[in-house]
């Protein structure tokens, strides 16, 4: 039991734990208990963080971090596609200054957001149980990210590498060859493909850039946040 400061008391027992589902009722549950701690005139017992809990947010920023990487994954090569005029969007290749903007914003956009919605946690990093929650749960999506970073730069690379001039022509001459096998490439204009094939690959080489830049952006940006909380924070208990 811990009295509040308005001098209704605080109890908190085992019990009133509840394991968060989503990366939304983590944040929730950690806003919750630095209120609380907050409120509270003497400190809560960390033994109440216990480590199934602390891995229940880790966990939670691990897979939230993964799904990111999935997204990445897959939007980061085809933006780019069109932002190097090759996938026509609406049968038009052309794209303007806005557009290539537009597309770099969009890019950028869901890390942005999550790093964002992550730094919401920083006015309740206050007690020993909110300090713990929060960085259960920003340990856990910064190795996400890591692994993101790692499998998609060493993927995107090894894509780059194995699209060579010679692996194209030899796999495009391959399905050629043998149309009686594969119907659906009889009437593909070969030389167009390779070409095009050809011009894509340089794609994965600035899609693993992006994906580094943006996996700092959306780990940075709470971390950040969260710095200059404590900062000023200490700086106002000092006056």
């Amino acid at each position: 039991m811990a009295g509040g400061s308005g001098g209704s008391p605080i109890v908190m027992m085992g019990g009133d734990l509840k394991k968060p589902l989503n990366l939304l009722s983590a944040i929730s549950e950690i806003q919750v208990m630095g209120a609380m701690e907050k409120d509270a005139s003497s400190p809560i017992d960390p033994k109440f963080l216990s480590t199934i809990y602390r891995w229940d947010f880790f966990s939670i920023g691990l897979r939230n971090a993964l799904l990111n990487g999935v997204v990445s994954l897959f939007l980061t090569p085809l933006s780019l596609g069109v932002f190097f005029k090759l996938i026509p969007v609406f049968n038009d290749t052309h794209v303007s200054l806005f557009d290539k903007i537009y597309i770099l914003i969009f890019n950028f956009s869901m890390s942005i957001g999550f790093g964002l919605f992550l730094s919401r946690i920083k006015e309740s990093y206050i007690g020993s149980l909110s300090k713990g929650m929060t960085r259960s749960l920003l340990g856990g999506f910064a190795l996400g990210e890591f692994i993101k970073i790692v499998i998609i730069f060493i993927l995107f690379n090894w894509l780059y590498l194995q699209m060579s001039v010679k692996n194209i022509y030899r796999t495009l001459l391959f399905f050629k060859s043998h149309t009686d096998t594969f119907p659906f490439v009889k009437n593909i204009n070969y030389i167009h493909v390779y070409y095009w094939l050809i011009s894509f690959r340089n794609v994965f080489p600035v899609s693993a850039m992006l994906v580094l830049v943006s996996s700092l952006l959306v780990i940075g940006i709470p971390i950040i946040y969260l710095a200059y909380f404590v900062y000023k924070q200490k700086k106002e208990f000092q006056f």
